[in-house]
């Protein structure tokens, strides 16, 4: 009776066992589907942020120094992550569906560094977005100043690459070429477009980290399970043997 109710009592905890381990393997599935997702929109930002609006990013690349990291680095680590954050997804749904409990401690690993630099970057990004007046104010000034009468080039070219008029206002030592359907300044036009891309930047990463949050939860959730039920089912010991 008593070895009954033993065996009884281990059945039970076998049962719940199971339960968890498959919510934590449906979390964990489900989650690596939305890292795909994510990837792939990624990717599409990656690509937006490399060709949209070239000529303007081109010469705010060219004569606003502090801006160049951003255009030539944020197209290519956004990349980077898309490519991870797949590869992530597609690796994490295998073996959440074979459940190897050794590969799970690698994909919880590698999830965890990701997680981790994936925040650093959103944090930069936001980091970068609250220094952007200072910059604009400091070296895009100096650009607009430079530009002097008669030839007003460069002031003239980020007019019209902005759509805009003027510096702090529309009457801030306008170009020769305002044009009647511009509205607004071009100190505004110009933090407007480029906080919208270090905001949407860091925005997806803060994003994708949540994510990968609920990833590690689950891929460590289903790694003890596992640890658990492989406990549960090692051979008996000499003690249950005398009682059997």
């Amino acid at each position: 009776e008593v070895v009954l109710h033993r065996n009884q009592a281990s059945c039970v905890e076998m049962a719940k066992l199971t339960g968890k381990n498959l919510a934590f393997q449906t979390g964990m599935r489900l989650t690596c589907i939305l890292f795909i997702l994510a990837g792939n929109g990624m990717l599409s930002m990656s690509m937006y942020l490399k060709y949209a609006n070239q000529e303007s990013h081109a010469f705010l690349e060219k004569h606003v120094p502090a801006l160049r990291e951003l255009f030539i680095f944020a197209p290519l680590v956004t990349l980077i992550f898309s490519l991870v954050i797949v590869s992530l997804g597609i690796f994490g749904y295998v073996i959440a569906a074979r459940k190897i409990r050794f590969l799970l401690i690698i994909y919880f690993s590698i999830l965890l560094v990701a997680w981790i630099a994936e925040l650093g970057v959103g944090f930069t990004a936001f980091g970068f977005r609250s220094n952007l007046k200072h910059i604009l104010d400091t070296q895009l000034a100096d650009v607009w100043n430079k530009s002097a009468p008669p030839l007003y080039s460069d002031r003239m070219e980020i007019q019209f690459l902005f759509a805009c008029c003027g510096f702090k206002t529309m009457d801030d030592n306008p170009g020769p070429d305002c044009r009647a359907e511009f509205k607004r300044p071009c100190f505004t036009a110009v933090e407007g477009r480029v906080g919208y891309l270090a905001d949407a930047a860091g925005i997806v990463m803060i994003v994708t980290a949540g994510l990968e949050l609920f990833a590690l939860i689950f891929s460590l959730g289903l790694c003890i399970g596992l640890g658990q039920d492989s406990g549960k089912d090692a051979p008996p010991t000499e003690q249950t043997e005398l009682l059997r």
